[in-house]
């Protein structure tokens, strides 16, 4: 991992993740779903999911993620449209 950025293993997996997701050109163009996400990576369980989609959110306020948010209200977890990652966040890899 790099040492300048200083992410946990958790959220470096769910960075690698979406970098593999857009390397295989399986993306799609508009963006996905945490629950997409959570599908590719075998996540599953309603707290799993929860916990993913605050990673997420982590990814993308420190700008290692490009993602849209999505508002949904009464959910337990932040909704994205996950894009890919940044500049900064390929400096993982």
């Amino acid at each position: 991992m790099n040492d300048e950025l200083d992410i946990d293993a958790e959220h470096y997996e769910v960075l690698k993740a979406i970098r593999e997701w857009e390397d295989d050109g399986t993306l799609p163009a508009k963006g996905a779903s945490v629950q997409a996400l959570a599908e590719r990576m075998e996540v599953r369980g309603d707290a799993d999911i929860a916990r993913l989609g605050r990673t997420v959110k982590h990814l993308v306020e420190g700008g290692l993620a490009k993602a849209t948010p999505v508002p949904v209200m009464g959910d337990p977890f932040p909704h994205y449209l996950i894009e890919g990652i940044t500049l900064r966040g390929g400096s993982y890899f």
